[in-house]
C-alpha cells in the first residue's frame, strides 16, 4: 500500500529544488528557467 502512495507522488514531475532558484531571483527569470526545456528544442530547430 505504501508503495502505491510513493508511485502516485513520483508519477508527476518532481518540483525543482530551491537551491537552483535563489529567493531573490525575479519571477520572469524563474519562469524562463522552467520554460526553456520545451521551447528551447523547437527554437533550435527553427534557427537551423
Amino acid at each position: 500500500m505504501g508503495t502505491i502512495s510513493v508511485s502516485k507522488t513520483g508519477g508527476g514531475p518532481p518540483p525543482l529544488p530551491p537551491v537552483l532558484v535563489p529567493e531573490p531571483a525575479p519571477l520572469p527569470l524563474v519562469a524562463e528557467l522552467c520554460v526553456p526545456p520545451a521551447p528551447s528544442v523547437p527554437e533550435r530547430v527553427s534557427y537551423r
